[in-house]
């Protein structure tokens, strides 16, 4: 089955990638966004991880509890709430709506670092 990302969710999944603590750990799920498919990768050298960090067309799945985990940690696990209409990560103001509840959790984890100025800004 393909995935493809909303725009939003591609400009997401791009910033979350380039987090200066972004580290490519066994067992992530990535998208090629040009086949729209995943891809879960298993990331044992460095010349793998170069090629993926190389190529803007993946990009780390949003859908993805272990991604949302690993972004957790990098921010000091940061506490997360979900209300049936939208999700809180860190402090109320930071609430997103979105129908898939990880992959809100993974926007909200990267505004928090974006908020926090740990986001490389210039990658964007």
């Amino acid at each position: 089955m393909s995935v493809f990302l909303s725009p939003h969710e591609l400009s997401i999944a791009r910033g979350i990638k380039s987090l200066p603590g972004f580290s490519y750990k066994i067992g992530l799920v990535f998208i090629d966004t040009n086949s729209g498919q995943q891809k879960r990768v298993t990331l044992t050298d460095t010349v793998w991880v170069k090629h993926i960090r190389e190529r803007s067309d993946l990009v780390p799945d949003l859908s993805d509890s272990f991604l949302v985990g690993m972004l957790q940690s990098m921010l000091g696990w940061p506490e997360i709430q979900a209300v049936s209409e939208h999700v809180m990560v860190g402090h109320p103001s930071n609430k997103v709506f979105h129908k898939n509840p990880v992959i809100a959790r993974a926007i909200g984890l990267y505004k928090l670092a974006k908020s926090k100025e740990v986001l490389n800004v210039t990658s964007l």
